[in-house]
């Protein structure tokens, strides 16, 4: 299936902030299946983040700093979820038409081969 992606930012408070899926996207996705989320901190000093819960209206980031202290900074986020209703399927296989040009190259080049 395809993969759709969305973008935002939140922010932490005491090293912690829910986000909720935007309402379009949401529709757009499963979120019950499982999605990505890829989070990156804004801040002037290292900050360690993690994605510590996923549902599917959203998930929860929670940040320290370097020094074990809930962090308190920006963060953007990507999130990456399946086409809803067509989570399981793959790529079709698709087969591209020789044009006539091509047919008559290749078959004089087989002919050619032909003892």
């Amino acid at each position: 299936g395809h993969w759709f992606e969305d973008f935002g930012s939140g922010t932490l408070s005491q090293g912690e902030a829910q986000v909720t899926v935007e309402t379009t996207f949401a529709k757009t996705v499963n979120l019950e299946a499982n999605y990505k989320v890829f989070v990156t901190p804004i801040s002037d000093e290292p900050v360690l983040l993690v994605v510590r819960e996923k549902a599917a209206g959203g998930f929860v980031v929670s940040g320290t700093t370097l020094s074990g202290e809930p962090a308190d900074c920006a963060f953007d986020y990507r999130i990456v979820a399946r086409e809803l209703g067509k989570e399981n399927k793959r790529l079709e296989v698709f087969e591209r038409p020789i044009p006539a040009a091509e047919k008559s190259i290749e078959e004089k080049r087989l002919a050619e081969e032909q003892p």
